[in-house]
């Protein structure tokens, strides 16, 4: 028979999945950055961490999905961009093309996307932690019966 801290244990591992989900699909929809192959979509990663002690669900934003991810989510500072593996950069205004061996880019405004999905998700998360505290009381007492 398992005891009441395993089952406990299992329930709380369970509801960090179910609550990082949530917040994953979250911030996935909501940021502001338009897209345009929604790599900045798949950069949004759980990792999830148990050191048997102090269980824990991370959240971040992958670098090596989207180099870009951290910029857009906590804002950048204007800063000169220069072409690394062409010769020049190249943009268009209407159906003229622009070339520049450097730029000037304005900065980002920051979106904080990921702490915006937290607070978004967090009535749903309260409800994820009391489904699973319930499901364990239930498991505890199906033991306790026997």
């Amino acid at each position: 028979m398992r005891s009441t801290d395993a089952i406990f244990a299992d329930n709380i591992r369970l509801a960090l999945k179910a609550a990082a989900v949530e917040v994953q699909d979250e911030a996935r929809k909501t940021h502001k950055y338009e897209t345009n192959v929604g790599d900045l979509e798949k950069s949004v990663t759980i990792r999830y961490e148990d050191d048997n002690s102090t269980p824990k669900s991370v959240i971040f934003l992958d670098t090596e999905v989207a180099e870009y991810g951290p910029p857009i989510h906590e804002g950048s500072k204007a800063h000169r961009i220069f072409a690394k593996n062409k010769l020049a950069l190249r943009w268009f205004e209407g159906k003229t093309p622009h070339f520049a061996k450097s730029v000037m880019h304005p900065g980002t405004e920051e979106d904080p996307f990921l702490y915006d999905a937290l607070e978004a998700k967090a009535d749903e998360i309260e409800k994820i932690f009391i489904r699973y505290r319930d499901r364990a009381l239930k498991e505890v007492e199906f033991h306790a019966g026997r």
